[in-house]
């Protein structure tokens, strides 16, 4: 009789721990799907802030893009951190890899200030369109668990309707 409770012991910590390691995997993709809509976010922030300036050298872009002076391209992947250690308006080149992002104990804000996560998230604005009216904007947020690397894209189409 004693195998048997060990037996049903045994399955229900089984059952358990996955439901454990399931709802944790749920809360990192939930957390996931937010940074890499906020990264989408920067981005049209960035694009707003441009129209609402009022210089006549601003272009819809200006800061954002390579072309325009800015870090972030199709070829070269890029950051922005909203508040923290590289705070300021301006997108950074990560060159192949983004840095971590951290989370800061006493906010809970995620940028590069505070407590290693386990989430880098990768700005890449594709231009390489025959027309310099829209750009495609991605932001991926990258995560691992184990062995296994989990990730998760938030994409949007911006257009220039500042002329």
């Amino acid at each position: 009789w004693s195998s048997d409770v060990c037996s049903s012991d045994l399955a229900l910590m089984t059952i358990a721990g996955q439901g454990i390691r399931a709802t944790d995997q749920a809360t990192r993709r939930a957390t996931a799907q937010f940074l890499a809509q906020e990264g989408i976010e920067l981005v049209q922030q960035a694009r707003d802030d441009n129209f609402l300036d009022v210089s006549a050298s601003a272009v819809w872009m200006s800061d954002i893009t390579g072309d325009t002076g800015g870090a972030c391209s199709f070829n070269s992947p890029c950051a922005q951190d909203v508040a923290g250690a590289m705070a300021g308006d301006d997108f950074f080149s990560c060159g192949n890899t983004c840095p971590v992002l951290r989370q800061e104990s006493n906010t809970g804000r995620y940028g590069y200030n505070g407590d290693p996560s386990p989430f880098t998230r990768t700005i890449i604005i594709d231009d390489r369109t025959e027309s310099d009216d829209y750009v495609k904007v991605i932001s991926t947020v990258e995560w691992q668990r184990g062995q296994s690397t989990f990730s998760v894209e938030a994409i949007k189409y911006f257009t220039n309707w500042f002329q």
